[in-house]
């Protein structure tokens, strides 16, 4: 469907919304709480959502489950606002997320429970214990520091009641997709419990294409394979290639466990731990190359021609291997400790917390010469307390330390067989690093101006890097660097301001900084590789310093008779001193090979990262949200946003052009069914074209490593009753109901069926 068709699909829908958005205000209906509610992720304590200061999305694990979502990730992609880019479904190992054109979990904060967490855990973390997720938009590093410029996505998970309640589910799906569950949950004389298990493993689909471009002659080749079965294609930027196999299907298995424990003193006083582990692992299987000769026997090695009638030329394509048609494979071990409490004495709350995160990750780059793994490991230390008071003249004054420490390590050794990661050889990289943080703050939140609410929130961070390392084999002599330690202070503050209109409808303007520090990644790791016969290196930068937005908001949310609802937005972000890679030109690349080796030609491509970079994004967000009847729901949200690179010294090229893997227009619409028992929903999902290129050069569509628009349609129904205290359940899913084919780098799966059931049992 073009994009001119879902709009006038958009705008038929929004009309008819329209006759649910009067008649609400004047018919009785059962209420459905929509904006009423309280969060917590805006202010670090509770707050009605829509006195929240910053626009506030709230999922709730009912909402889930009407929807076909396999990850806590996708949970969030139906939020005006946010782009959750996930390629291949839950087998894609690098899935994103951006917030209103902040790109990256490192520029948008993931919290579980509070947590923050590396990018690994939370997108894979049970949807199970799941009981709701907060999505607030805009600047908070007033509130939580650095990496909250474009909003932070706080997951909740489910906090046991009442006696115990067992529940085991199992699903099937396309590709050879089998998923199991298992959670047990209660809670006895005070006592906190839950324990849980889930896996999950599919075959996957054959979706990395064997892609090579050709050199053209005139005369036929005398040495090679004159071969068939290539596909003619382009790359994303429009350029000839040829499609000659691929790598096969994309194999993706998971297993996770999560244990809860807790015990509450009181009402108001309690502590608990959690615990949770997963290992995943991902790779490639029955690989093929699509070639013939002129017997008819595969071809996938050697050089290779035909002629190519179009152009009137003979084609030729150089040193093909057998691991064209393979590629790399890996895995992760996460785990997840989180330790909280919370009391109140004398009218203060007092919480506190302490997390441990720790990503375990390898993988094996193929080659029938240069094989190598690459284990890394990443630890995340985070502890807080807070205290919150109410003082006279209405106001709440919050108050909180917190440290942050993240250690990061990565090295790479030889393979003699790349097929079994086991077979290491020589170590020819290392890179280590630290970085920490130290934050203050404190919030003051004032009502006494009715009917105006205030928030006044600011931070004061103490940023630092040390232990800086990496280690390097350069043309046979090894290199080693140690690095300084860095700190650096950030003060982030922010202002709300929440005007009552009506007891169910708000006004908001809001204005804040944010900040992000560069990774120790990013600063430390520097790393040699050899493509298409030429060396290239990335070079570290221990001299990076953090990134900048300042960002404000206007707002409006309305309540209509506690079953409609609407909510607009207008957002302005402004960044500084964003982190890019910049390619060094070729005078520079010359330097500095005669710098180290005394020669021009020993590099043929050299990038680094940079703090170069100034760039800005604004736009519009709308959502409706109606029960036209008892059980049913309809939703339609859009987000239209325009995005420049205003100054881009390494790139020049790319200044004046839009942020790369944003879309600037994305909108959602569906209808979601409970009564009785059944469950049901559809949902249309709308994203708009991106770039990879900086220059926005890649305008190809349809092609293996383009961006394309897409509309998919999504549905899932279910059915479940109770008797005897057993609850079972079976539900049927299909995505992409369409088949709609498009390329987001891969090729989409097409349609994926599925069907699920489960059965719950409360004692």
């Amino acid at each position: 469907m073009t994009e001119k068709n879902f709009l006038m699909s958009f705008g038929g829908a929004l009309i008819l919304f329209w006759p649910g958005l009067i008649l609400s205000a004047q018919e009785p209906h059962p209420p459905m709480i929509i904006l009423e509610g309280i969060v917590v992720t805006a202010t670090r304590g509770e707050v009605p959502i829509l006195d929240a200061p910053g626009s506030i999305n709230v999922i709730g694990a009912d909402e889930l489950e009407k929807k076909n979502v396999k990850d806590v990730d996708e949970a969030v992609r139906l939020t005006p606002g946010v782009y959750a880019r996930k390629r291949k479904g839950f087998a894609d190992i690098m899935p994103s997320i951006n917030i209103r054109g902040l790109s990256g979990t490192d520029r948008n904060l993931i919290l579980i429970d509070g947590q923050p967490v590396m990018e690994d855990v939370w997108r894979r973390f049970p949807l199970e214990l799941v009981e709701r997720i907060e999505v607030a938009k805009g600047p908070f590093s007033s509130l939580y520091g650095e990496g909250a410029m474009g909003g932070v996505v706080n997951v909740i998970t489910r906090r046991p009641k009442g006696k115990l309640v067992l529940k085991l589910k199992t699903g099937i799906e396309s590709f050879n997709t089998h998923n199991y569950e298992m959670l047990g949950s209660g809670k006895l004389k005070g006592w906190l419990y839950s324990v849980s298990a889930r896996k999950r493993r599919t075959d996957g689909y054959r979706s990395n294409l064997t892609v090579k471009s050709a050199a053209a002659q005139t005369v036929k080749p005398v040495v090679g394979t004159e071969a068939t079965g290539w596909e003619e294609t382009t790359d994303k930027k429009g350029s000839e290639r040829f499609i000659l196999g691929d790598a096969g299907e994309n194999y993706y298995r998971d297993i996770s466990c999560n244990g809860k424990l807790g015990y509450e003193f009181s009402p108001v006083s309690g502590v608990q731990m959690t615990y949770t582990r997963t290992n995943y692992e991902y790779g490639y299987k029955n690989g093929k190359s699509r070639l013939k000769d002129s017997l008819g026997s595969g071809v996938d090695s050697g050089d290779i021609f035909f002629y190519d009638g179009e152009d009137k030329t003979w084609k030729i394509i150089r040193g093909i291997s057998e691991t064209d048609f393979e590629s790399s494979y890996g895995g992760n071990t996460i785990d997840l400790i989180n330790l909280s409490g919370d009391t109140k004495i004398s009218g203060i709350c007092l919480k506190g917390s302490f997390g441990y995160d720790k990503n375990d990750y390898w993988w094996v780059q193929p080659s029938p010469t240069n094989a190598y793994i690459c284990p890394s490991r990443g630890e995340k230390i985070n502890g807080e307390l807070s205290a919150s008071k109410t003082i006279p003249l209405k106001q709440r004054l919050t108050l909180g330390l917190e440290l942050k420490d993240s250690k990061n390590e990565g090295t790479k050794y030889n393979l003699s067989d790349w097929k079994d990661k086991n077979t290491k050889t020589d170590r020819t990289e290392e890179q280590t690093g630290k970085t920490s943080i130290r934050g203050v703050y404190l919030q003051d939140e004032i009502s006494f101006f009715e009917p105006l609410i205030i928030y006044l929130a600011g931070r004061y961070d103490r940023w630092s890097a040390s232990d800086g390392y990496n280690f390097i084999i350069k043309n046979g002599d090894s290199t080693a660097y140690a690095f300084g330690r860095r700190d650096i202070n950030y003060f982030s503050p922010k202002v709300a301001v929440i005007y009552k209109i009506e007891e169910d409808m708000r006004v908001r303007f809001s204005i804040g900084q944010a900040f992000r520090g560069p990774t120790s990644y990013e600063m430390y790791s520097g790393w040699e590789y050899i493509s298409a016969g030429q060396r290239k290196t990335f070079l570290p930068n221990p001299d990076l310093y953090p990134e900048k937005v300042v960002s404000g908001e206007i707002g409006m949310e309305r309540l209509f008779a506690d079953k409609t609802s609407i909510k607009m937005a207008y957002f302005h972000n402004r960044m500084n001193d964003y982190i890019y890679s910049k390619k060094y030109s070729e005078s520079e690349v010359k330097k500095y090979g005669w710098d180290h080796y005394g020669d021009s030609t020993h590099y043929g491509e050299i990038a680094q990262k940079q703090n170069i970079a100034k760039a800005k994004s604004e736009g519009v967000e709308l959502e409706i949200r109606t029960n036209f009847s008892e059980g049913l729901t309809a939703f339609a949200n859009a987000t239209a946003m325009a995005t420049k690179v205003l100054k881009n010294p390494a790139v020049k090229t790319s200044e004046g052009k839009k942020l790369t893997n944003i879309p600037e227009t994305t909108y959602n619409l569906g209808l979601e069914y409970c009564r009785r028992g059944l469950e049901a929903g559809v949902v249309g999902r709308y994203t708009g074209k991106t770039y990879s290129e900086d220059d926005n050069s890649d305008v190809a569509s349809g092609v293996y490593g383009g961006s394309d628009p897409f509309l998919v349609v999504d549905a899932k129904i279910s059915y479940r009753l109770e008797f005897a205290g057993f609850t079972p359940e079976v539900s049927f899913t299909v995505d992409n109901i369409f088949a709609e084919e498009y390329y987001q780098y891969y090729k989409s799966p097409g349609r994926i069926w599925g069907i699920h059931m489960g059965i719950t049992r409360k004692f």
